[in-house]
């Protein structure tokens, strides 16, 4: 989805300033329920997309930066106040950096950590950064998205992908067009977080903004103009909360369900243009058919855009043959109590011949 530019402002520090959002939820979070091979149980689902952003979202921001000459403003505020960027954000979120040149410097793309949830181990790649290099004016900012793209970053399964890139230059298209950019970053499901950090810069060839952007090829994300010195932190979080602020998908995913067959309808999930200026709900019915004798646990997430916001755990017994009902008990004691009264009878019966004999 191509998103228009955006100025630096504070929409997405208060969407996910921890204390600030909401958790997205599904319901019910847990459920038990006994069957047999054969049977089935169908149960209601609903899952809520909360306004504003998620605080139990799973999210993997990388921090993609030009490191050329120009670039020593922006890589000291980074350095300085990437701790405080990655603490104020609320859910479950884990961080990587890299950092890009261009052809004839010491590296034209280097990944200096990639996916972790250890901040420590990411702030002390961000600390390597250093402004050098870039003799001319375009950079290489689209190899590098299409680098961060690959599994090599470290991605986490069922996690919404960010990356932001920072430069003050366009890019050039020696090692990488907008469409093949493009394509890698779509392929991976990586949403693109842009901010140029100076003039025309990083758009000046209109790869970021427009109708011959990597937006308008497809890419999810965001373009921010011309932050200054003392409002990037704020446009950095800006551009995470972005990430979040609209969605196109809402489905469910099941885990670990081998002898339970789970089909829940919709089965395509809801798809449409959808935000988070309200709340929003999403119902499923979900079928449970027993496959094997035994007891078996289940997870359930539910996935906006393909990342989880929320899981239920679910158990699921499976009997080899049916459970009478209440009333089949019933009507079986009776028999039973019959049974017994006939056979006392007889045994009595047998006794009286015995002794007349």
């Amino acid at each position: 989805m191509a998103k228009r530019a955006l100025p630096a402002s504070a929409i997405g520090a208060a969407l996910l300033l921890s204390g600030s959002a909401f958790a997205d939820t599904i319901d019910p979070l847990t459920f038990s329920g006994t069957t047999t091979v054969g049977g089935t149980i169908s149960l209601a689902k609903r899952v809520t997309v909360n306004a504003g952003a998620p605080t139990t979202a799973k999210a993997d921001v990388f921090f993609l930066t030009d490191t050329t000459g120009s670039m020593g403003g922006t890589i000291n505020t980074v350095k300085a106040n990437f701790g405080s960027i990655a603490g104020s954000l609320s859910g479950d979120f884990a961080f990587g950096a890299g950092e890009f040149k261009d052809q004839g410097d010491a590296f034209v793309y280097k990944l200096n950590q990639g996916i972790t949830t250890n901040k420590a181990s990411v702030q002390s790649a961000i600390n390597t950064w250093g402004a050098s290099g870039g003799g001319d004016y375009p950079e290489q900012g689209l190899y590098a998205l299409t680098q961060a793209a690959g599994a090599s970053t470290g991605w986490r399964d069922g996690a919404k992908k960010i990356v932001l890139i920072a430069g003050d230059a366009p890019a050039k298209t020696n090692l990488a067009t907008v469409s093949s950019t493009a394509a890698a970053l779509v392929a991976a499901g990586v949403t693109v977080e842009s901010i140029n950090v100076g003039g025309l810069g990083l758009n000046d060839y209109g790869q970021f903004n427009g109708s011959n952007s990597i937006y308008a090829a497809g890419v999810k994300g965001s373009y921010f103009q011309n932050p200054n010195s003392s409002t990037l932190v704020s446009t950095i979080l800006d551009a995470i909360g972005s990430a979040f602020a609209t969605y196109e998908h809402v489905t469910l995913q099941v885990i670990g369900a081998p002898g339970v067959e789970v089909l829940f309808t919709p089965s395509s999930g809801y798809t449409g243009d959808y935000d988070r200026d309200m709340d929003r709900f999403f119902d499923f019915n979900v079928t449970f058919k027993g496959l094997t004798a035994g007891v078996h646990n289940i997870q359930i997430n539910a996935l906006v855009d393909g990342a989880i916001v929320a899981t239920e755990y679910d158990t699921i017994t499976v009997l080899t043959s049916g459970v009478p009902e209440p009333s089949t008990w019933a009507m079986m004691l009776i028999g039973f109590a019959g049974l017994s009264f006939t056979a006392m009878r007889r045994r009595k019966s047998l006794e009286k011949a015995a002794l007349a004999a």
